[in-house]
């Protein structure tokens, strides 16, 4: 609970508030790339299962 209490604290002071809410925004773009990078990295099994590579066949 000290521990909780100390974060809460902490966050009472300004430039804690804005390191906090840089970090939040920082994880938000990072987990918006992950999710864009994992899209991109299904693409191509995605289009070989819609048979796209494979019109000819």
């Amino acid at each position: 609970m000290k521990i909780i209490k100390s974060l809460e604290n902490l966050y009472q002071i300004k430039e804690f508030k804005e390191i906090f809410g840089y970090l939040r925004q920082k994880l938000e773009i990072f987990q918006a790339q992950t999710r864009i990078c994992s899209k991109i990295l299904r693409l191509p099994n995605d289009m070989h299962k819609n048979k796209i590579f494979n019109k000819g066949k």
